[in-house]
């Protein structure tokens, strides 16, 4: 917790005169007890009564304190999502992806649910496409019309090899290109980008995606990996040719965790919709300062009501 109003604290100054002041004139009032009244009268005098005479004054200065706390507006850090921030979708458009074992094939089911995904995604997020197979091409940049999103999307289709770590270094120079040099973070912080990479296979070009993953964990940016498939080598049959495909998990998982993101796999058309839906609860967040100053006022109106009660049920006046 914090004080957006620090210099409101000055206050707390006069609040502790005016405790000094009420000792001052308790200890006076004693001197003045004694001075005229009996020992027998004093020893006949309940210590109850003696001590809780002082309740009420000291609730009403609490009171004070927290009205004085809520002033300075304490105030504490909270996640909250933000729509103004940048999503790349990367998608794996090798041969594999032309596999029937999703309805109609991985390619179209993984289209659909990623227009799905789009269609979720807060109006002012910018969203950019970025596919790869043999290298990787930049299909759609940075943009809040998602309808162009989802157009690019859907005039993907499959090409030859995986270069994941193409299409990752891409998806980070979009980021870049579009934000500018972003500073380098420490440890759960978090840049307002994140890549969401889907793939079904595993690295067969280009550099490895775990080399090129560096540049996002020093900057923060979040990969979440999807992985279409079984990380068992299966054969995929394209018509009538058969493809031997192999998921590495083992990569894509390592990618998650390194970027302080999460891995998902989809053996289903239903299993990539329900994957793409769980991303957009799992966005980009970012530290806001979330005011609580109707706790110390609340706080301030409970101890305030008991410091009255007290002094008319014990001593028959205000504090």
């Amino acid at each position: 917790m914090f004080f957006q109003l620090p210099q409101l604290g000055s206050l707390l100054v006069l609040l502790a005169a005016l405790a000094i002041f009420y000792v001052a004139r308790q200890r006076r009032r004693r001197r003045f007890a004694l001075r005229y009244a009996s020992a027998e009268l004093l020893r006949d005098q309940p210590r109850a009564r003696a001590w809780r005479r002082h309740i009420p004054a000291a609730l009403f200065l609490f009171t004070l304190a927290l009205l004085i706390g809520g002033l300075m507006k304490p105030a504490v850090m909270v996640r909250e999502p933000t729509d103004e921030a940048l999503v790349i979708v990367t998608m794996d458009v090798s041969a594999s992806m032309w596999a029937t074992d999703m309805y109609p094939s991985r390619m179209e089911a993984s289209k659909a649910a990623a227009e799905l995904f789009v269609d979720q995604l807060p109006p002012k997020m910018r969203v950019g496409v970025v596919s790869f197979s043999e290298t990787s091409y930049l299909n759609q940049a940075p943009t809040t019309n998602h309808d162009a999103v989802k157009k690019a999307i859907s005039k993907l289709y499959p090409r030859t090899g995986t270069a994941i770590g193409h299409g990752l270094e891409l998806s980070l120079d979009t980021v870049s290109n579009v934000m500018g040099d972003l500073p380098y973070v420490q440890d759960g912080e978090f840049a307002p980008a994140i890549v969401v990479l889907l793939t079904d296979g595993e690295n067969t070009d280009g550099p490895s995606p775990l080399e090129v993953v560096d540049a996002a964990v020093q900057r923060g940016v979040r990969v979440y990996t999807i992985g279409v498939g079984s990380p068992e080598s299966s054969t995929v049959h394209v018509g009538n040719a058969p493809i031997q495909a192999r998921l590495d998990e083992t990569t894509l998982k390592e990618l998650a965790r390194l970027t302080n993101a999460k891995y998902y796999n989809a053996s289903t058309e239903k299993d990539l919709r329900a994957v793409y839906q769980t991303l957009t609860t799992q966005l980009i967040t970012r530290l806001q300062p979330a005011e609580i100053s109707f706790l110390f006022i609340a706080a301030a109106f409970v101890f305030g009501v008991c410091a009255i009660l007290f002094a008319v049920i014990w001593n028959n006046r205000l504090p």
